[in-house]
């Protein structure tokens, strides 16, 4: 499924961007408005920690907007504009290669990155789930409360390198978690595992 995902992602056009915005969701909101059916809201990751996401000449008409008004923004490294409608040309196709997949209720518990919250009894990821995940909003900051609110006390981030738990610790520095990430940029990828 990660090819295909690959494959379809690739088809998709160019001239999309994505920005860290240092603001709350709500007010990062009205700087977007005007901009309603060329941006989204890509990530909800601490209080005043949101993305937005979609075309280049929207997000880069808005970083100047926030940094005349004194919000600190910048514009991401990425390949697309990811949980935006510069998405959606890919998200049929990849809503059936998922339905492709077999899903059961997780055994653990497993946070939705859609609504912030567990997954409950018998309900679990399926096809239309991932779609949505795709393209909606990725609430990280509301995961990090619930996983706080449930006395989680380790953080461990499976990625490339650690963006995450360094927001977990921005977003909660007075928590005691510990954090482990699974690999770094610029290391040796079987040591840093081992480790």
């Amino acid at each position: 499924m990660i090819a295909e995902r690959a494959r379809l992602m690739a088809a998709l056009p160019a001239g999309g961007a994505m920005a860290a915005v240092f603001a709350t969701e709500a007010r990062v909101a009205g700087f977007i408005a005007k901009y309603a059916d060329r941006l989204s809201v890509a990530a909800i990751n601490g209080p005043e920690e949101t993305v937005i996401s979609g075309d280049l000449e929207a997000v880069d008409d808005v970083l100047a907007r926030l940094t005349e008004a004194g919000v600190t923004a910048r514009r991401l490294d990425v390949s697309h504009a990811f949980h935006s409608h510069r998405l959606d040309p890919m998200l049929d196709a990849f809503e059936r290669r998922a339905a492709s997949t077999i899903y059961a209720a997780p055994r653990l518990t497993l946070l939705s990155n859609v609504t912030g919250a567990a997954f409950s009894g018998t309900t679990r990821p399926d096809a239309a789930y991932w779609r949505r995940h795709a393209r909606d909003a990725v609430r990280f900051s509301q995961c990090l409360e619930t996983l706080r609110a449930s006395g989680v006390t380790t953080l461990v981030e499976i990625g490339p390198h650690p963006t995450l738990v360094a927001l977990a610790a921005r977003m909660a520095p007075a928590e005691t978690w510990g954090t482990v990430a699974s690999l770094r940029r610029g290391r040796d990828d079987r040591r840093e595992m081992l480790t």
